[in-house]
């Protein structure tokens, strides 16, 4: 079983130590998203450090707008931004919330590594 309600899934994996890998993954789903594509943007590993509550201090790339300006572009076009879980709770230093795993920014949701591994069968996917 898959998700086949998205054209495109870009995975970030990169956190702080390379902003321009991070400005290309989210430019990439905003351009697809911009296009009428449906995206899922699935944070994983030091990835997960975007879906922070407090956006991280990074320079910004050239050309693009910042990381949390991209990022709230992506909230406006609804685009699917799912934080793995796990690495959530490793990678950010925000309180816990409710259901005892910190909090992500608004417009995040929870989600699992097996989610995004049975998309791959059906949605285009791409790693930053």
């Amino acid at each position: 079983m898959s998700d086949k309600n998205f054209d495109l899934q870009v995975i970030l994996t990169t956190g702080t130590e390379d902003p321009e890998r991070v400005t290309l993954g989210l430019a990439a789903a905003l351009a697809a998203a911009s296009s009428d594509q449906r995206v899922v943007v699935f944070f994983s590993v030091r990835g997960a450090q975007w879906a922070s509550p407090v956006t991280p201090e990074h320079p910004k790339v050239g050309g693009f707008p910042s990381i949390a300006e991209i990022v709230e572009m992506l909230v406006e076009l609804d685009v699917s931004l799912v934080g793995c879980t796990s690495c959530i709770d490793l990678h950010l230093k925000s309180d816990l919330g409710e259901s005892g795993h910190r909090t992500m920014a608004t417009g995040f949701s929870y989600g699992g590594l097996s989610e995004a591994a049975l998309r791959m069968s059906d949605v285009p996917t791409v790693t930053f």
